[in-house]
């Protein structure tokens, strides 16, 4: 396979990555509004609160792999 090629495999792989960690941010910020009333002082909150962190995390990463590999491209190297 072709330098190119690989490239622009490993862009589609991440960008499809980030895709699905933006939906999961966005399904767990909607829940925690839509239920405030329901969860407050539960351990579920507490739960919803840290898997929302995790999924903040997991966009930066996508978002980090995509730029390593543009920047991969754009050196050449």
């Amino acid at each position: 396979m072709l330098k190119k090629q690989y490239e622009e495999l490993w862009t589609a792989r991440f960008q499809k990555i980030l895709d699905g960690e933006e939906k999961s941010l966005a399904f767990y910020k909607q829940l925690l509004e839509e239920n405030e009333s329901l969860i407050s002082n539960t351990k579920a909150k507490d739960l919803l609160k840290e898997i929302l962190c995790d999924e903040v995390r997991h966009v930066q990463i996508a978002r980090k792999l995509i730029d390593i590999v543009s920047k991969k491209m754009v050196l050449g190297t």
